[in-house]
């Protein structure tokens, strides 16, 4: 019975691993959705705002950088969501069905559950990497978008200033 013991201490921190994975995924699918909301609410702005300006060339030119920008954000942010082939918890019951009939000992359940929690962990934790890198492109363009947006407004508002 030590044995027990002593082989689910050791595997509570790999377990703990692969829940932090499972969090930080739940927490970049939540901040995914907020960057498709945020891009979508600030490209209707954008739209109702387009409406205002008077579009010269150099206007057209940062009209279209940021609408490039926003759409690029808005890709980058889906890309972010799309579904992914995430490497769930191993069941015991299905590991235990695997094994040949001879008896297993509680050391050797435990060292293979560890090793599935490891490899799990690490192939989510790459993928939740590629999840926030986009996340952080889509933050990137959003920034641009917002940008090329607010030099156009204030171009064309400092055109229709009296001199």
């Amino acid at each position: 019975m030590g044995t027990f013991t002593e082989s689910k201490d050791t595997a509570a921190p790999f377990q703990k691993l692969y829940d932090d994975e499972v969090t930080r995924l739940r927490d970049l699918v939540e901040r995914g959705k907020l960057f498709v909301t945020l891009v979508t609410a600030y490209f209707a702005f954008f739209a109702f705002s387009l409406e205002k300006l008077a579009l010269t060339a150099p206007l057209f030119l940062l009209v279209a950088g940021a609408a490039v920008s926003l759409v690029a954000a808005l890709a980058c942010a889906v890309q972010a969501l799309r579904v992914m082939s995430y490497r769930g918890q191993p069941d015991p019951l299905e590991e235990i069905a695997g094994w040949d009939a001879r008896p297993v000992s509680d050391a050797e359940f435990w060292q293979n559950r560890i090793v599935a929690f490891a490899l799990a962990a690490r192939e989510n934790a790459e993928l939740n990497n590629q999840r926030g890198g986009w996340l952080r492109q889509a933050a990137h363009w959003l920034l641009a978008g917002v940008v090329l947006h607010g030099m156009a407004v204030l171009l064309a508002l400092a055109g229709r200033l009296p001199a």
